[in-house]
């Protein structure tokens, strides 16, 4: 399972599946080419050619691409030997018969699907993002291949490590945090924020893109080890009902709470300033050094050409009495895993700038 755009990009990847049917008696070829995550409807569709009378093709899934890729690939490595329809197993499903191997091959320096047991698929009908998510999922091998996440565009360099940047963020400061975990977001953060303007500006860089790999692996590992929090629910929302890009709904909504949260008294982030390579050599106290980290981030976002808020994807004030009520009602269980508890006005108000303020 290989993401067609990559599969085009890249020549290399064309002579590898000629060495598999050279190899092997099956290679089963399938170039993921939607344009956006895999739904549950399509899933059901794809899954006919890995099998056949409930009896499976090939003996394991490769998937090679971004996180739908790879999803796609987990999808199907499920479907093959649990033979209802994909809704059914839609959220954390029990009791599975286990799946083929999946090999994973990321793309993208920011998912972290490859370390993950989350697959995600939204519902056609619901416009609901649930996934198959089951610990069957776990990739038996994944490689970490900079010359692959090179060729990638832009647009999806930027969307996927944005992602993994305000992850790192989320899961240092979330309540669940804890040493290991906070461990796992430093490291992922100092890879992130000092390798990402090199990439963006020299593409063939492969030991920073390398950095910028293990850096979007460490962001997973703080998740599975903390939890996410607002920003994470929130681009969700965005991606599922107004075509928001996951990893540009997760740096604005993620640099908005960042500040907001400095901005009332919350210093956390100040853990962050020694892993900046460019930093102040006097002698700061931690409201500085939080200052200083976030700043650091809105910088980076900048450069990158992030924006500040949602209008150009659509989104006007006609949208924020929905956009409110899914952050105070059905999110309001991510809300919680922010540092600092705000009162609803206090939302409001933010969900007003990100809407179109500044």
């Amino acid at each position: 399972v290989i993401d067609g755009n990559l599969y085009d990009a890249l020549p290399k990847l064309n002579m590898v599946i000629e060495k598999c049917k050279k190899q092997f008696d099956t290679v089963i070829l399938h170039l993921f080419q939607e344009k956006f995550e895999p739904t549950y409807q399509y899933l059901d569709q794809v899954k006919w050619k890995f099998k056949k009378d409930g009896t499976s093709l090939v003996d394991c899934i490769v998937g090679i691409g971004g996180g739908s890729a790879i999803d796609l690939a987990k999808g199907i490595a499920t479907l093959i030997t649990n033979h209802e329809p994909s809704i059914t197993y839609r959220g954390f499903p029990t009791n599975l018969n286990p799946s083929i191997p999946v090999i994973a091959v990321p793309s993208t320096a920011g998912t972290g699907t490859e370390l993950a047991y989350n697959a995600v698929f939204i519902d056609d009908e619901s416009k609901t993002k649930l996934g198959i998510n089951t610990p069957n999922n776990y990739p038996v091998l994944s490689i970490l291949d900079p010359e692959i996440v090179s060729t990638a565009p832009k647009s999806a360099a930027t969307g996927s490590g944005v992602g993994a940047l305000i992850r790192t963020l989320e899961t240092l400061v979330s309540p669940r945090a804890n040493a290991v975990s906070k461990m796992f977001s430093k490291e992922a953060f100092k890879q992130i924020i000092n390798s990402f303007p090199v990439v963006i500006a020299d593409p063939g860089n492969l030991e920073h893109w390398s950095r910028m790999q293990w850096g979007a692996y460490y962001s997973m590992a703080a998740l599975s080890n903390s939890s996410g929090g607002p920003a994470g629910a929130i681009s969700y929302y965005l991606s599922t009902q107004f075509n928001v890009p996951q990893g540009l709904g997760y740096g604005i909504s993620g640099a908005k709470f960042a500040r907001l949260n400095h901005s009332h008294g919350y210093y956390g982030y100040a853990e962050l300033f020694d892993t900046l390579n460019h930093r102040p050599k006097t002698n700061v106290d931690d409201k500085e050094k939080s200052e200083f980290v976030i700043t650091s981030i809105e910088n980076v976002l900048k450069r990158l050409q992030v924006p500040t808020n949602l209008v150009s994807f659509g989104l006007s004030m006609e949208n924020y009495d929905a956009f409110f009520e899914f952050c105070t009602k059905t999110a309001k269980g991510a809300l919680d895993f922010n540092p600092i508890k705000f009162e609803e006005n206090v939302i409001g108000q933010m969900l007003q700038k990100m809407i179109g303020g500044s």
